[in-house]
């Protein structure tokens, strides 16, 4: 299993993916998920854009890509989520006392965190919910229900339900 740290707040982990990637795919692969975009990947590597799109195009790289990427996702997530009764402490503080210098600041932030928390819970909810209706196809034993169903699945995608879209 590899580590890879990522700004010092996330350390990651791939487990068989790695088995075949050189050195500098698992840096790209790092940098990639950190938010560079090809070109600005090639640039720390030392290597061109072309070899950063050659490294996409091997099953492996992007096999460790999605699940680092995932990772990160998660993370986020839960880091969200484990702060939302702090928020909250900071809105009821402010709202039960008259704000200090810097509590419009800490009451935007409080917001924000909550905002994003309960987007994170309604993704992960409808994430559940079109996992089981995947589910729910795939029992299916006719073509023709599965057609419809898969229908509304291809629609739920559409719409943006569903991580692995």
């Amino acid at each position: 299993m590899e580590n890879l740290k990522m700004s010092g707040v996330f350390t990651l982990k791939i487990d068989n993916t790695v088995k075949g990637l050189s050195a500098n795919q698992l840096d790209a692969v790092t940098l990639l998920v950190s938010g560079m975009t090809y070109a600005e990947a090639a640039g720390r590597l030392g290597v061109s854009e072309r070899t950063v799109r050659r490294y996409m195009a091997d099953p492996a790289f992007k096999e460790a890509l999605a699940i680092l990427r995932e990772q990160v996702s998660q993370m986020a997530s839960n880091m969200l989520i484990a702060r939302m009764a702090n928020a909250v402490a900071v809105l009821v503080e402010i709202m039960q006392n008259p704000p200090e210098r810097h509590g419009a600041l800490r009451m935007n932030a409080a917001t924000k965190i909550l905002d994003y928390a309960f987007k994170v819970r309604n993704q992960d909810a409808a994430e559940g919910r079109l996992k089981r209706l995947e589910e729910a196809v795939a029992a299916l034993g006719t073509p023709e229900e599965e057609q419809s169903v898969g229908a509304v699945i291809s629609s739920l995608k559409e719409y943006g339900y569903g991580s692995d879209m």
